[in-house]
């Protein structure tokens, strides 16, 4: 019985963490496509 509500919560728990990661993916959106100028820039400080 222990072991069937464990696999459940963590069945429950998991699909909770998905919908949360794919509602965040969906609402994100980037503040400015990165031009080669930028891309350039951050190249230099990361080396």
């Amino acid at each position: 019985m222990a072991n069937t509500l464990q696999q459940m919560s963590a069945s429950i728990g998991t699909a909770i963490l998905v919908t949360l990661v794919s509602m965040g993916i969906k609402s994100f959106e980037p503040e400015a496509p990165a031009t080669n100028e930028v891309i350039g820039q951050q190249a230099q400080v990361v080396g």
